[in-house]
């Protein structure tokens, strides 16, 4: 038997109207920082969000693309630790097998 631990992080946004929340989305990031699936929309309040369709899928889109710079930060901040653990001989070891 053996017990797996892996750390993860969910993100949720609400787009409001009125004071009211008409949509929330979620995205989660496994443990090496990359999106876990697709985002997840609930739409609580339909009257409201197709009354305002447009908006409400500006607000998506941003959403996303909040999601895509936290995974692009973590993406480019661990392949800048993993290159800064290479040495000289593995720089050298890699460019002469090209």
């Amino acid at each position: 038997m053996k017990l797996t631990i892996k750390h993860t992080s969910q993100y949720t946004g609400t787009i409001m109207i009125d004071n009211e929340i008409v949509e929330t989305l979620s995205q989660s990031f496994d443990e090496d920082g990359h999106m876990n699936g697709g985002t997840a929309l609930y739409i609580q309040n339909k009257d409201k969000y197709y009354a305002n369709l447009q908006e409400c899928r500006a607000k998506e889109d941003e959403f996303k693309a909040e999601m895509r710079k936290i995974e692009d930060q973590s993406v480019i901040s661990k392949d800048t630790v993993e290159d800064s653990t290479n040495t000289t001989e593995d720089v050298e070891k890699n460019e002469s097998e090209e």
